[in-house]
């Protein structure tokens, strides 16, 4: 029997868990380390936070009731060959593991998840953020890349009174996107309300009496509430000791063409900490969790792996609110694939709920 760790509990290694739960105790004796108690949706808490009551149910879920693994709550802190330290001074050895710490968003200072955090404390402090919300009058989003626009576009249409301004460094919103992408997006906002300035390098002045925010021109924006949207860093401190020179000048791992470390023929390590030629996104970090965990019953059966492919070029599902949004496809433009997002409840339930 061979012992597998999987380090991180996102949407990638809760995927790649549930491939290879079927066979724990029959060739593999696997375990999940991963400090929280419970696996969130990052994405579909931008309309949680507009709908915590109803929607923002669905976007948490305690990982026992996702899988049956031996679960070790505690953060990893050095990579090993062969083993693993965790923060809680403990000691993990393994035959093969897989890395899928994910990344954690610049900015949302407020949101950010507490490790320490059980799942009922946060869903409490997840509802209070939204009660917060409920209650004010002026909201600024600083950041017009896909999370200030989706959050943008679920405030504006969650409440049309009030006034949300987002501010972009950008002669564009969604720069990285195609102009039409951009255009469609910069049309909607603007029909739900939003004010978009685009151009402009937002500088913040807070105490506690208020709160501004000063655009380009020298323009003074008061504003109740700020969200700061300035993409992620990835969680890869961890091989800094022992495999530094796997990291790229992104901080990505690099790997081979079957998601496995250079050089390093037991380790894999997928979704937003590798440096695969792919947009990150979390159906594409599930693409990447079904190749790893097929991969791995191959080599456990003495059958040839398969390599993992890329899907190049640009993709996006970007949501503007309920009812519209955004698919950028290579080449194309398919928008009635995001609501199909948007019927299919962003897909939570298909990465939650669903064996």
């Amino acid at each position: 029997m061979k012992k597998i760790v999987v380090f991180g509990g996102g949407i990638g290694g809760i995927s790649v868990l549930k491939k290879l739960e079927k066979y724990k105790g029959d060739k593999l004796d696997i375990t999940l380390v991963e400090p929280k108690d419970y696996v969130e949706v990052p994405y579909g808490m931008l309309r949680a936070i507009v709908d915590p009551l109803d929607y923002g149910k669905k976007v948490r879920r305690r990982i026992s009731e996702i899988v049956k693994v031996r679960h070790i709550q505690a953060k990893l802190v050095k990579l090993h060959k062969n083993k693993a330290i965790l923060d809680n001074d403990q000691t993990i050895t393994f035959d093969y593991c897989i890395i899928a710490t994910g990344s954690t968003s610049r900015g949302f200072e407020d949101l950010k998840i507490n490790y320490k955090q059980s799942f009922n404390e946060r869903k409490k402090q997840w509802e209070a953020y939204a009660e917060q919300l409920k209650s004010k009058e002026k909201i600024a989003i600083i950041g017009g890349g896909t999370v200030g626009v989706e959050l943008a576009g679920e405030i504006a249409e969650a409440y049309p009174n009030k006034k949300v301004l987002l501010f972009h460094n950008s002669d564009r919103i969604l720069s990285p996107l195609s102009k039409g992408a951009s255009k469609k997006a910069h049309r909607v906002l603007s029909e739900l309300g939003v004010q978009i300035i685009l151009n402009t390098r937002a500088t913040i002045e807070e105490n506690n009496n208020s709160k501004v925010v000063i655009d380009n021109s020298g323009k003074r924006h008061e504003v109740d509430i700020i969200y700061k949207s300035f993409g992620n860093v990835i969680n890869t401190d961890f091989l800094k000791n022992n495999f530094s020179n796997k990291i790229d000048n992104k901080n990505q791992i690099k790997v081979n063409s079957y998601l496995q470390i250079e050089g390093v023929e037991n380790i894999w390590a997928i979704g937003d900490i590798n440096n695969v030629p792919e947009i990150k996104l979390g159906t594409l970090a599930i693409r990447q969790a079904d190749r790893t965990a097929s991969n791995i019953l191959k080599t456990l059966n003495g059958k040839k792996t398969k390599p993992y492919k890329p899907i190049k070029g640009s993709i996006s599902f970007i949501t503007l609110g309920r009812k519209n949004g955004i698919a950028q496809l290579p080449f194309i433009r398919l928008d009635f694939l995001a609501s199909y997002k948007q019927k299919k409840d962003l897909f939570v339930t298909d990465i939650l709920y669903k064996s």
